[in-house]
């Protein structure tokens, strides 16, 4: 009996209603659907790997998608508003029945909706950060490569990916930031939830310090050397010295392949850094089952690889050798 009450459709369908994760799942996947829809008029860059990372970062960021942002959270924010009145007006006509704080909630957070940008950042960045908002860079300005080896179509490859993919990471980045942020504002609003999820929840209070990673990465990417490695050396420029300049052309040829060799290092460490935060902060809101190791590992692992340089200096100064210079 119980089992068949299990499949009513009307059992199913309040069981869907019930879980804020599902609601939130499918909000996400109706928001990046118009994002696509409302970006498809903007131009297209040439259509090779770099060029469809770089449409991939331009629709992130582009005008269409922040003006949907801003409607979304005003709406929203209004919403949140008109019903923590109703709440306010319920408790006081029947306080034993209704929570004191709920209204409050609904009506702080409403107002933060509707002063979204001005409280990503103006408020919840600056707590961070200071300063300019840096993101993963412009790249290393390589040169394509000529010839018909190997070596010449990786460092074309990688020449041709490297800004593209830098600046959609940013994008992406900041797209990922804009909605942990308004998730977290959202979340406020859950006074009876218990647990990490809560408003005074270690999960939420996660979700804001994460979003705010996200919207500065570079910032973070900067204090996070700063730490380790006690610099920040985001430079591919480095002379083999084991290459003798007798080779000529060969030699020229070995350098360019070792410089994109770092770049692309680079590039997989600020993607494993960015994908560090995310996990640290799905393991405090407790929907990860991977370890903090495993996320503190991704954070200082991409931290190394975005420094790549000092870390191959600080490896031949122990090693007592001399490979680049």
């Amino acid at each position: 009996m119980e089992r068949l009450n299990q499949n009513m459709p009307g059992k199913g369908h309040h069981h869907i209603l019930a879980q804020p994760e599902i609601g939130l799942r499918m909000f996400s996947c109706a928001f990046f659907l118009l994002a696509v829809l409302l970006a498809l008029p903007s131009p297209a860059y040439a259509l090779d790997v770099g060029g469809i990372i770089s449409n991939a970062g331009n629709l992130a960021i582009s005008s269409p998608v922040r003006i949907f942002i801003h409607v979304v959270a005003y709406v929203v924010g209004a919403s949140l508003i008109f019903l923590g009145m109703f709440k306010l007006v319920k408790y006081v006509d029947d306080p034993a029945r209704n929570h004191p704080v709920e209204p409050w909630m609904y009506l702080i957070s409403g107002t933060l909706l509707i002063f979204f940008v001005w409280f990503v950042y103006q408020r919840l960045v600056p707590t961070l950060f200071s300063g300019d908002l840096k993101g993963v860079g412009s790249g290393g300005g390589m040169a394509g490569g000529s010839g018909e080896g190997l070596d010449a179509r990786f460092i074309s490859f990688v020449s041709n990916v490297d800004g593209p993919l830098r600046a959609a990471i940013t994008a992406i980045c900041w797209l990922i930031g804009v909605i942990m942020a308004f998730n977290g504002v959202v979340r406020l609003t859950k006074v009876s939830q218990k647990g990490p999820k809560g408003p005074a929840g270690a999960g939420t209070l996660m979700t804001f310090i994460v979003a705010a990673i996200m919207l500065s990465l570079g910032n973070m990417m900067e204090a996070v050397s700063f730490s380790v490695l006690g610099g920040v050396d985001f430079s591919t420029s480095y002379e083999l010295v084991a290459i003798p300049k007798a080779l000529g052309k060969h030699g020229e040829a070995a350098k360019n392949a070792f410089q994109a060799a770092l770049v692309f290092v680079q590039l997989i460490g600020w993607i494993a850094f960015a994908r560090g935060w995310l996990l640290i902060r799905d393991i405090v809101d407790g929907t990860s089952k991977s370890s903090m190791l495993s996320g503190f590992t991704h954070v200082i692992g991409g931290a190394l690889a975005a420094n790549i340089g000092s870390v191959l200096k600080a490896l031949q100064a122990t090693l007592g050798i001399t490979i680049i210079s």
